[in-house]
């Protein structure tokens, strides 16, 4: 008979698991008489499961960065590597409390509620849609492609193979330190690449620019739910916000175009010299003095 495989992070320890244990009998007392004490004690067992969380992870990455330290080859430090850069936050989403639904502990219930609040598209409001606004951003969309279809010289071209520079310098940008997309590849396995995985992703970008499709893993990005700053409590949906991880390798190909997009955009002049905000190498120095003379204008 197999051993059955642990699901647990590896910094899990007794007090986390008691901590644990401590707050599955809270969360059962709380579905069986849903009063204000048992929610206050629901409260304090969350609290302490996280701060019980936080102090593992820390105690287990501060002994794996002293591993790394005294390794005796790279071996061993890559193998240290791998486990100190696994998935280990401590973002965990708290049991959910919707007005419409009963409370949620399993994360089946979370995804439900976090769907139907995010993804439903029920906080949109149709009657706020500007159909004029709408029909100027087409316009002009398509004046700049008929624009694009005209050049004729190579410079101001934007489908020339992608080059090794480019993508260096996309490379470049990547923080170190973020969580990886769907792929589990993390950003310093590329910062940190040698020459020939340089040029096989300058391949890859090529043949995906040439085709004009993007290769479905690179499409795919996995959905996390982030705390939002100076909330009260963590048991409503709306204190979270989500974010999409997705692939390196598609940040690399964005950054690419990005860039070959910045530089046809200033070169052909197509956004008004009066805008300097969200532009590069540009401060806005000149907008307070438009205001002030603006202000003073209107209250002569």
């Amino acid at each position: 008979m197999k051993e059955k495989k642990s699901t647990k992070p590896p910094w899990w320890n007794y007090d986390v698991n008691q901590a644990k244990k401590n707050l599955n009998y809270k969360q059962r007392q709380y579905r069986k008489r849903n009063i204000p004490q048992n929610k206050e004690s629901l409260v304090t067992a969350e609290e302490k499961f996280e701060n019980e969380k936080e102090k593992a992870m820390n105690d287990w990455s501060e002994h794996l960065v002293d591993q790394i330290n005294t390794s005796r080859n790279s071996k061993e430090v890559w193998t240290t590597y791998k486990k100190l850069t696994k998935k280990k936050d401590c973002n965990t989403i708290l049991p959910l409390i919707d007005q419409d639904d009963p409370p949620a502990f399993s994360n089946q219930e979370k995804c439900k509620i976090l769907q139907k609040t995010f993804f439903e598209g029920k906080h949109l409001k149709t009657d706020e849609f500007d159909e004029e606004f709408y029909k100027q951003t087409q316009e002009e969309y398509k004046r700049i492609c008929e624009l694009e279809k005209r050049l004729t010289k190579r410079e101001h071209k934007l489908d020339y193979e992608v080059t090794t520079d480019e993508v260096e310098a996309a490379i470049y940008l990547l923080e170190i330190g973020k969580s990886p997309g769907a792929d589990g590849h993390f950003p310093e396995l590329f910062k940190f690449a040698g020459e020939n995985l340089i040029e096989a992703i300058r391949t890859m970008v090529n043949l995906t620019l040439k085709h004009g499709r993007l290769p479905q893993e690179w499409k795919t990005a996995n959905i996390k739910f982030l705390r939002k700053q100076g909330k009260t409590n963590y048991y409503s949906p709306s204190s979270y916000r989500p974010i999409s991880l997705t692939s390196v390798m598609c940040k690399i190909t964005e950054r690419i175009v990005l860039n070959r997009l910045a530089a046809f955009i200033e070169g052909m002049k197509l956004i008004e010299e009066k805008q300097e905000g969200f532009r590069k190498k540009t401060l806005n120095i000149k907008l307070p003095d438009q205001i002030y003379s603006e202000h003073n204008r209107k209250i002569q």
